[in-house]
């Protein structure tokens, strides 16, 4: 096996096995319980090689190569916060370091990161050849795992002195065709105007939802100024002190829509650019920026216009994903083409505190939810990735917006981010009228937000956004038998999904975490026994 790992600002370790697959992957935060948890993720480390078992693991891939200041600081980076994220002078002192010296001092950066990785893996009782891949190409990689022959687009805030990249993938090699210069990117601003309207690092989400609340004409001319797209690459035109006092002096929801819509609109004039310049019938898609369901949703109907046929979104799509990549990459050199099947391979949720009233299977689950209680379900592997399909997941009907702000209320989350439906790929149809099977790579795993018909704003108002999209989750029978089985019980097969987690928390990992969410929030918890044993690979 390859062990793949990223010790960025959202850490975490992955398994590749001698096939290509990615058999075990977790984020460090959903064992250290710190959101967004930065540095070396040791707590994910240990878990892949208690699920690879001893002697498995023969090569450790490591992805980013301009991260030596932090690699050697890596104890006080580690307990360092990320809240002020994009705007902090940590982050612009990080995009400075990467730009110069993934161009100017690679020799020395390789060096000194393989001899200080080399020694906290020893540590571990790992004593492996490393290899250290670039940030791109990581997140290349992970979303070419999961499509055919074709493009794969990556875009984000910066990594490794750059901020988007052009591949095609082909055969299960990539070739990279074109990439932007950092920093002046759309995902860094789209990170800056987030923090300056007093969000978190991460809580882009929010504002994607207020932005259906606002007008983006009223600030069209200043966002047109913010951001522009070049022959020569993305350009950033607002210095932070107007940028600021542009946030400062405007309506919040008006900030929101008007930076959705051209960040939106570049990045699609952009993408559409190069699928006419070089072709292919798959776009395969990773970055940072490509957790905005909404532009997901835009870059479908640009590609398609232009003749691509499928459109995959990583589901761990930020740098969360990079270890997948990173062992991916490391895979290929090997001849090994890399693929990717399914999300749900985390650790097992081991065993539960004695003494608590569970539901026992589908039928009770569905009984509970009609009842008008909440489930909340921990269930097999979990998730990697932002999103909660269904492993780790707090589930209602959607029939009653009070009944989400209660939850909401119970667990101190903010209200504005919409909830998403859960439904049967045999109602997806009815309930999503630009639903196709060729929309199931991105629906499987919440990557993007559809139009929902009338049938499904009637079923579920509390789960269906201003905008009148979804971001539904499209489950198949065979990834999830009796989660499947409990929503054919329940009208137009369909309930809410949101995540076990309260506000600031990762998803839960445990069931003994499950469990403290679960009372948090007035639920009934879903939980198999046979989910007590180790994950172990076979």
């Amino acid at each position: 096996m390859i062990l793949g790992l990223c010790d960025g600002h959202d850490s975490g370790a992955a398994l590749v096995d001698g096939d290509g697959r990615l058999v075990f992957a977790v984020s460090e935060e959903r064992l250290s319980r710190r959101k967004r948890q930065q540095g070396f993720p040791e707590l994910a480390v240990q878990a892949c090689l208690d699920f690879a078992g001893p002697g498995a693991i023969d090569e450790v891939a490591v992805a980013e190569l301009a991260r030596l200041p932090m690699r050697l600081l890596d104890g006080i980076y580690r307990r360092g916060s990320s809240d002020q994220g994009a705007l902090s002078r940590r982050a612009r002192g990080v995009a400075a370091w990467s730009s110069w010296s993934a161009s100017r001092a690679p020799q020395i950066e390789e060096a000194g990161s393989r001899t200080v990785l080399a020694r906290r893996l020893r540590a571990l009782g790992l004593d492996l050849p490393i290899q250290l891949v670039d940030h791109h190409l990581c997140h290349a990689r992970s979303a070419a795992a999961g499509m055919g022959d074709g493009l794969v687009l990556t875009l984000d805030a910066f990594g490794d002195g750059l901020c988007a990249t052009v591949y095609r993938s082909e055969g299960g090699t990539l070739r990279r065709l074109e990439s932007a210069p950092a920093p002046h990117s759309p995902a860094l601003l789209y990170a800056q105007v987030t923090q300056l309207l007093g969000y978190g690092e991460g809580d882009e989400g929010k504002v994607v939802a207020r932005a259906a609340q606002g007008d983006p004409e009223r600030l069209a001319a200043d966002f047109e100024r913010a951001l522009s797209w070049e022959d020569t690459g993305f350009r950033l035109g607002l210095p932070a002190p107007e940028l600021r006092a542009l946030v400062e002096r405007s309506a919040p929801e008006d900030i929101c829509a008007a930076l959705q819509a051209r960040v939106q609109a570049v990045v699609t004039t952009w993408a559409g650019e190069v699928i006419t310049r070089h072709g292919g019938t798959e776009l395969g898609l990773a970055g940072g920026l490509f957790a905005n369901v909404a532009i997901n949703r835009r870059m479908i109907h640009t590609a398609a216009r232009r003749g691509v046929k499928r459109v995959f979104v990583f589901p761990a799509m930020g740098d969360a994903g990079l270890c997948a990549g990173a062992a991916w990459e490391a895979a290929q050199k090997r001849g090994i083409r890399p693929s990717f099947d399914d999300a749900r391979i985390g650790p097992l949720p081991g065993p539960l505190p004695e003494g608590c009233s569970l539901v026992d299977g589908p039928e009770s689950a569905a009984e509970s939810l009609l009842a008008g209680e909440v489930v909340a379900r921990c269930a097999g592997r979990l998730e990697f990735g932002p999103r909660a399909l269904g492993s780790r997941s707090l589930l209602l009907l959607p029939d009653s917006p009070e009944r989400g702000l209660a939850l909401n209320r119970a667990l101190d989350r903010d209200p504005v981010m919409p909830f998403g439906p859960l439904m049967t790929e045999e109602a997806a149809p009815e309930l999503l009228p630009h639903w196709s099977p060729r929309s199931q790579p991105m629906t499987r795993c919440m990557t993007v937000a559809l139009p929902a018909s009338d049938r499904l704003k009637e079923l579920a108002p509390a789960a269906v956004h201003r905008d009148g999209t979804a971001r539904a989750q499209v489950l198949r029978r065979e990834d999830d038998p009796a989660l499947h089985a409990m929503l054919q019980r329940l009208p137009g097969e369909v309930c809410i999904n949101t995540s076990l987690n309260r506000h600031g928390e990762p998803i839960v990992a445990t069931a003994a975490e499950a469990l403290v969410v679960a009372r948090a929030a007035g639920a009934r918890l879903w939980w198999n026994p046979e989910d007590s044993r180790e994950a172990r690979t076979p």
